[in-house]
């Protein structure tokens, strides 16, 4: 039941593989926000999420690239909020009083299962249809029926009841494989995601770091689209 009702849900979904890399993909943001909220990008506030990114060791530049692509742009307001490091009356008035939720890359059973432990996936399910969402990689993964493409590591044992699903938010029903041919990610090519699709009943879109996926409204009316200087895959 909650799978139909977040589907039939009307959505605004920028997905990314590496955040607003380029100008269609910046475009496209100033395009669906411009539709959902009749403003300007530079009249609305939008709230980054770096949570995924805390499990993940070593030099963070690509999050600190990510935060610099979406600061560029210019927004009335630019906030940046680890959620899970807040009571949740805090982060919970921040998140409803956003215009823009950005989620960010990193380990996606870590994003999910913070959602999860603190209450966020609930809220999110709840306010999504009067928000624009964009995720970048874990944060764009997260959105699907489930976890199956993920790489991250898990973090939590099922063992000691740390994560009893690897459930997405179910946004949408199709999965997101991000950085399509990155160097970085040497097994995310179109033959190792052909062989993953068999074992799925969802399609898979593939995008690469200059590509996004474009979701709005819902599953009776759902238009979804690809936007990209890169390149991309519906498999």
């Amino acid at each position: 039941n909650q799978l139909r009702i977040c589907y039939n849900t009307p959505m605004n979904l920028l997905l990314t593989s590496a955040g607003l890399t380029n100008k269609t993909l910046i475009n496209s943001l100033h395009t669906l926000a411009q539709n959902k909220f009749n403003k300007p990008t530079k009249e609305l506030s939008i709230i980054f999420f770096p949570t995924a990114a805390n499990a993940e060791e070593g030099d963070k530049d690509w999050l600190i690239d990510d935060i610099n692509y979406t600061y560029k742009i210019g927004f009335k307001e630019f906030d940046i909020m680890d959620f899970t490091g807040l009571p949740r009356d805090v982060w919970e008035r921040r998140t409803r009083a956003a215009d823009i939720l950005m989620f960010g890359g990193g380990n996606t059973f870590h994003l999910i299962h913070s959602m999860e432990t603190t209450g966020m996936k609930e809220v999110l399910q709840e306010i999504i249809e009067d928000k624009m969402y964009i995720g970048i990689s874990a944060g764009s993964m997260v959105t699907g029926s489930n976890l199956s493409l993920s790489q991250s590591a898990r973090m939590y044992s099922e063992s000691v009841g740390e994560v009893t699903t690897d459930e997405g938010l179910k946004f949408v029903p199709f999965q997101i494989r991000p950085h399509l041919n990155s160097k970085h990610f040497p097994n995310v090519r179109i033959p190792q995601i052909e062989e993953q699709a068999k074992e799925l009943k969802d399609p898979i879109y593939a995008i690469d770091d200059h590509s996004a996926v474009v979701v709005t409204g819902s599953a009776h009316e759902q238009k979804v689209e690809v936007v990209s200087e890169g390149e991309w895959k519906l498999v």
